[in-house]
């Protein structure tokens, strides 16, 4: 698994810089930069969860889903490959908001 290092802090999934999601989907099938991704997994924080049983538990080991095809970590259309990645869009308030700053194109 890749590891996910996330400065979305406006995240749902955001324990620490780290996802409490098993798995994310990067979105930009024909991204040219980083600035065409984004996190299609991004919940909005919303302060009602602070008094919920909901209680995350980020993880560095994330499986990235990626339709990223201009991206050389892609592999097949869908699994990414880099050792590590950074999802960045701090105060997003919407995945659009949101992108893979490890994207390299082909």
């Amino acid at each position: 698994m890749t590891h996910l290092n996330c400065s979305v802090s406006s995240c749902l999934n955001n324990e620490n810089y780290l996802c409490s999601r098993s798995n994310i989907k990067v979105d930009g099938q024909y991204a040219t930069n980083k600035e065409s991704t984004s996190c299609n997994s991004f919940a909005i924080l919303d302060s009602s969860f602070s008094n919920s049983a909901y209680s995350p538990t980020g993880s560095p080991e994330t499986e990235i889903k990626c339709d990223v095809k201009n991206c050389e970590y892609n592999e097949d259309g869908s699994i990414c490959t880099a050792g590590s990645i950074t999802v960045d869009g701090d105060g997003a308030d919407s995945p659009r908001e949101t992108r893979c700053s490890t994207f390299k194109g082909k």
